[in-house]
């Protein structure tokens, strides 16, 4: 009996991973803790160097240049029978030979990820997972900041989050979570500025050790910095199934209620999905999806934005020594309020990197983003390609 009590909550983890995931956009989809075994402290660093066809992200004034960066990063993960921990830090410096008028040539980027998981016991389980950076292109797999760039911007998140197993078949999951997002041009904080405080609710019913239905309810609060205040509930179903020991699914339907005084209040269905699959330890692939309404870009002209939003990724090992990696974001956006509007962006990225010896890789990267809008000033296209050299120590 002991034996099953130890496994439902391994499995439940992968659904518990996805209760939070208004909060934090696809990453939280995922049904993945990324923890893939102990790391040694590994450090990292990297130069770049190419061109950028469109950097002011411009419908008709396109402005394009050459560019260099640098980077310096950190990696450390423990993992033992009952405690597992991971900390990622990177930090970097980009420069544009060419930059649009009135944008600064030299920008900054930092990102810290930490993930925490302690199995107090056989049956209850306790985890964190907190993610902060700096940057100035968005991160269209988030989805919290805007969909072109807007000058320098901080997000933050954290995830608290409670397992325990009520019975052999029932465990309980509860998610506290905080996030935030601030940028440092007036005129772009003034509408994006905001803090979302979330808790949620799930309980899984184990139907055997592969297979989990569950139920969750979540409830969210949106504080913008100019005064403006939502609340989303969240009512879904779903399951998870561990197709076998690489394969992972999780999906949850159902209705999210948005209550605003300030932009009406809305009610439509809400989905979130995620396939991942671990070919080996070199070969991985993910897919996520997210169908609801999103807190960014909204202003006294656009009061709501619902969203679809999928993100899909693949990472191989083509030889020993050469691997690639590809990805693509897709979002479909529906802005209603007085200047209504869809906007259609698609981003991908394509890359290769050769491993000239145990210590340095050397690669090539391609990037294309476009946004199709209603509104034809923000539609554009940008191109970016890159040589970048990596040595790990």
């Amino acid at each position: 009996m002991k034996k099953n009590t130890l496994v439902i909550p391994s499995l439940v983890a992968l659904a518990a991973t996805a209760s939070s995931a208004s909060a934090q956009g696809l990453l939280d989809v995922s049904p993945t803790s990324g923890e893939t075994g102990s790391l040694p402290l590994t450090f990292t660093a990297g130069v770049e160097t190419g061109w950028d066809s469109n950097v002011n992200n411009s419908s008709n004034n396109e402005v394009d240049s050459l560019f260099t960066a640098g980077n310096l990063g950190m990696e450390y993960s423990s993992v033992t029978e009952r405690t597992s921990v991971a900390l990622g830090v990177k930090g970097g410096v980009f420069y544009y030979f060419d930059q649009a008028p009135g944008i600064d040539d030299t920008l900054y980027n930092a990102r810290v990820n930490f993930a925490f998981s302690h199995a107090v016991s056989d049956r209850l389980r306790i985890s964190n997972r907190s993610y902060y950076s700096y940057e100035f292109e968005p991160d269209y797999v988030i989805g919290e900041s805007l969909s072109r760039r807007a000058d320098q911007y901080n997000y933050g998140y954290t995830s608290f989050n409670v397992g325990y197993s009520l019975t052999e078949r029932v465990y309980s999951s509860t998610d506290l979570t905080v996030s935030g997002i601030t940028y440092d041009q007036s005129l772009v904080s003034f509408s994006e500025d905001r803090l979302t405080y979330g808790v949620g609710e799930s309980l899984r019913y184990a139907v055997d050790e592969n297979f989990g239905l569950d139920a969750t309810y979540r409830w969210s609060l949106t504080d913008y910095d100019n005064g403006a205040e939502t609340q989303s509930h969240y009512a879904l179903v779903g399951f998870d199934y561990a197709a076998d020991e690489n394969t992972d699914i999780v999906a949850r339907v159902g209705a999210q209620f948005r209550l605003s005084d300030d932009y009406g209040d809305k009610t439509s269905p809400y989905f979130e999905g995620a396939l991942t699959h671990d070919v080996s330890e070199v070969t991985t692939f993910s897919w996520l999806h997210r169908l609801g309404y999103e807190e960014s870009d909204l202003n006294a002209l656009t009061t709501s934005r619902y969203a679809y939003r999928t993100s899909a990724s693949l990472s191989r090992s083509l030889t020993e020594k050469l691997t690639g990696s590809t990805g693509l974001v897709y979002s479909y956006a529906d802005f209603d309020g007085a200047a209504s509007r869809t906007d259609n962006l698609v981003s991908a990225r394509f890359g290769v990197n050769y491993a000239l010896t145990q210590a340095f890789t050397v690669g090539a990267n391609y990037s294309f983003n476009m946004v199709d809008s209603d509104d034809a000033l923000r539609d554009y296209d940008r191109h970016r390609v890159s040589l970048n050299l990596g040595a790990t120590f």
